[in-house]
């Protein structure tokens, strides 16, 4: 009876050694899947801070080019003085209308930015949830087990 007692413990001993060695297979499986996942999401914030810097870059290029365009209306002005009053009417209208679109460019940038960082914002709060979620799935499955 001892024999078989000293047997179905050494059964019982591999089994929890087997179930053990599962066990850290999945949590080393769950930390593989996390580093992916929060690989992914800074590759997709990396990609997005890219695709923003481009757009910024090209509204500020935009805006260099309306800056140029109205330095360059400025100095016609200049040369415009001697020209009667409804010619230099229509030019400060026209000057008006080009400090609207620089207006409106700085704030379509600011807009911008405040979209990326709002989209960064929200990419790096939905990875947390996600890697909280592989978390709990994680100890439950370790409960489970237990």
């Amino acid at each position: 009876q001892h024999e078989s007692m000293k047997n179905a413990n050494s059964s019982t001993t591999t089994l929890l050694q087997q179930s053990l060695i599962e066990k850290d297979d999945l949590i080393r499986e769950l930390k593989s899947s996390m580093d992916q996942s929060e690989s992914s999401a800074d590759f997709a914030v990396e990609e997005d801070n890219l695709n923003l810097n481009r757009h910024v870059e090209d509204l500020q290029q935009q805006l260099q080019d309306k800056e140029s365009a109205l330095v360059e209306l400025m100095c016609k002005n200049e040369s415009m003085k001697n020209d009667n009053n409804s010619t230099i009417t229509a030019s400060e209208q026209y000057l008006a209308e080009k400090d609207d679109i620089i207006k409106q460019l700085r704030c379509s940038i600011n807009q911008s930015e405040a979209l990326a960082k709002f989209a960064l914002e929200e990419e790096v709060l939905r990875h947390q949830a996600t890697i909280k979620t592989l978390e709990e799935r994680n100890d439950m499955v370790y409960e489970s087990e237990l």
